[in-house]
């Protein structure tokens, strides 16, 4: 059963303040507070330390210093292709156990 966003929002606030210590810092919480989608209005808080808008927006280079892309070559691209290639190798044994029976 589908029920309102509104009917929603009123059971996420009212069972919150059930237990008032869990909630009183969550911020997700403040936002479910200013948001209405039956008018499909979002009021954001606004923190002063994010821009409205960025004037170029340029992701193409990280720069990094050598020392830093050997680290990365070392020791934390060897071990990624590791630990994924036990995953895969799990998921591949699930697969085959599961066919089994």
């Amino acid at each position: 059963e589908l029920h309102s966003w509104k009917s929603n929002q009123q059971k996420i606030l009212r069972r919150s303040m059930l237990h008032p210590k869990n909630f009183q810092t969550c911020e997700l919480l403040e936002d479910v507070k200013y948001v209405n989608h039956d008018n499909r209005s979002i009021r954001l808080r606004r923190s002063s330390s994010i821009k409205d808008k960025a004037r170029i927006l340029d992701m193409d280079n990280i720069y990094i210093s050598y020392f830093q892309m050997l680290w990365a070559f070392t020791f934390v691209g060897p071990f990624s292709y590791l630990r994924w290639k036990k995953g895969v190798s799990k998921l591949r044994l699930r697969v085959i156990l599961n066919k089994l029976g």
